[in-house]
């Protein structure tokens, strides 16, 4: 289902495409400004259109990634969460459970799992073309660095060598960047989406003077009580 916005913006493309229809049928429309021409009224709304159109996929693309994302942290069988617990249980069946191997890599664990993941809006703000860290971006950061701090513990330690090939240095190495990635990419989603619904914004304020002009017009260049003024004047977008 539409949002409550989303369908506000397309109410107002469809008054104003309204709008262009009626002009069209009206003898001698001369506006004083070629922007409220039926022509550049049509260019308006298809690059609205247009723009409607990428927005939706743009958000799509980020809601993706914010998935995709959440599950590689705390949702999927392979997650950083899920492979703490076996990291633990092979590095105490390798050095013992009261070796300082064991002792510093539960404490590191600990910190990972203390570390909350705040969920992330499902469609990030448009008040800012540059938003600052947010804190959903701060505890992904957070738990990427402390992983990356286990691997490379791990790494340290020449006689770790699990069965499990998903336990082992480089494919935890693997998935280290893999994170780093998975951030970058909803951060680059994120930021494209804005800029869009930024010009978005801006193009449909653009559309509402455009529209205000094209109705004073019409009462200036027909009448007030005119038939082309009166089909005109409740138009809103």
């Amino acid at each position: 289902m539409a949002s409550t916005t989303e369908k506000g913006f397309g109410a107002k493309l469809q008054q104003a495409q309204n709008l262009i229809n009626v002009l069209g049928s009206f003898q001698n429309y001369h506006p004083p400004r070629n922007e409220e021409s039926v022509q550049e009224m049509q260019q308006l709304t298809a690059d609205l259109e247009a723009l409607n159109t990428s927005q939706a996929a743009q958000s799509e693309n980020y809601r993706y990634a914010v998935d995709i994302r959440l599950k590689a942290f705390n949702k999927s069988p392979g997650s950083v969460q899920k492979l703490l617990s076996p990291i633990y249980s092979a590095v105490k069946a390798q050095f013992g459970k009261d070796a300082k191997e064991a002792v510093f890599i539960a404490g590191i664990i600990r910190k990972i799992r203390g570390t909350k993941l705040v969920k992330k809006p499902a469609v990030p703000s448009d008040s800012k073309v540059k938003a600052p860290i947010s804190t959903s971006e701060q505890s992904y950061g957070s738990l990427t660095k402390l992983f990356g701090d286990l691997v490379t513990t791990l790494a340290q330690y020449p006689a770790y060598n699990p069965s499990n090939p998903e336990l082992s240095v480089a494919f935890l190495q693997q998935k280290q960047q893999s994170l780093s990635q998975l951030s970058a990419d909803v951060v680059s989603y994120e930021q494209v989406l804005r800029l869009t619904r930024i010009e978005r914004v801006s193009r449909y304020e653009e559309l509402r003077d455009r529209v205000s002009r094209v109705k004073q017009y019409v009462k200036a260049q027909y009448g007030n009580n005119s038939p082309e003024h009166l089909s005109v004047r409740s138009t809103k977008a």
